[in-house]
């Protein structure tokens, strides 16, 4: 019997120079993706931790 191994894409397309985010359908290909604007975005292998800025005010 022979087992059957999904396949995952991904659906998410991060354009870190433009500051975008795509989102795709994974059921419908040709439909255009869903695109969100921001001031800056992170790559998704990004694995720099931030540290908090600021401190408890006494």
């Amino acid at each position: 019997m022979a087992k059957v191994v999904p396949v995952a894409t991904s659906i998410v397309d991060v354009q870190t120079d433009r500051g975008v985010i795509e989102l795709r359908s994974p059921r419908e290909l040709n439909d255009p993706p869903k695109v969100f604007t921001f001031d800056a975005v992170y790559d998704p292998r990004c694995n720099k931790i931030i540290s908090p800025t600021s401190r408890k005010k006494e």
